[in-house]
């Protein structure tokens, strides 16, 4: 699936499988939490992360036809985080993921650094497709799957919140996302509106304004938060999944 070295981080029932190269997958209990990132087809599916600013694009990831700053990424393994680092004359970037055993959470802190002696722009950009089912009842019937994921935005909290009910059954299973710092985004729900032929296509839907709520039947979850740099100032920035 990977085809690069794979570091496997484990936190209570959770356990992420974060690769050298970017691609990731999560296990909860036996159960998939987003969608396998698979080979780049008509429409790439899983989880990608990244950064862009006015000239250029900062994938946390590596794809051989894209023309950005991820040609130099940088990954390091460690035993309880996996961090992948990007540096050219403007920026310091840095993505360091972890599995966190107490509230069985994946935590991605983004760490960004202006090294120049303007202000800069930068805009956070994290999509993945959440499953909450077994990997093979999700490959063998994605779309079906899809219609009973649902996917709801919090306000009050500003948290997102997946659930899916068992099939047979009344048991439920939820995750919530959320940033742990306070920060402005935006979010979109809905594939449809934000996927497209590429890995990195989400880029070009950084400057989306709007919120966009429909979740069914194609759901995601795309977050971007514009992020000012002033000279020499560095960010912080924790996305979690609980």
């Amino acid at each position: 699936m990977f085809g690069s070295p794979v570091n496997t981080l484990c936190g209570g029932e959770l356990s992420l499988f974060t690769s050298a190269n970017g691609l990731f997958c999560g296990n909860f209990k036996g159960l998939q939490t987003v969608n396998k990132t698979r080979d780049y087809g008509e429409r790439p599916s899983g989880a990608f992360y990244g950064l862009c600013s006015e000239k250029n694009l900062y994938p946390f990831f590596y794809h051989p036809v894209i023309d950005a700053s991820s040609k130099h990424l940088n990954t390091v393994f460690e035993g309880n985080a996996t961090e992948y680092m990007i540096d050219d004359k403007e920026f310091r970037l840095a993505m360091q993921v972890k599995a966190e055993g107490r509230y069985n959470a994946e935590l991605r802190r983004f760490t960004l650094k202006n090294k120049t002696r303007s202000r800069k722009q930068l805009t956070l950009c994290a999509y993945s497709e959440p499953t909450l089912t077994a990997e093979r009842d999700y490959t063998a019937h994605p779309v079906f799957m899809d219609l009973f994921l649902k996917i709801e935005y919090d306000k009050e909290s500003k948290l997102f919140i997946f659930y899916r009910k068992e099939r047979h059954g009344n048991k439920i299973t939820a995750c919530a996302a959320g940033f742990i710092e306070e920060t402005d985004f935006s979010y979109c729900l809905s594939k449809e509106n934000c996927g497209g032929p590429t890995p990195f296509y989400f880029f070009k839907k950084a400057l989306i304004r709007e919120c966009i709520d429909r979740s069914v039947p194609d759901p995601c979850l795309f977050i971007k938060s514009d992020i000012t740099l002033d000279p020499g100032a560095e960010n912080k920035l924790t996305l979690f999944y609980c």
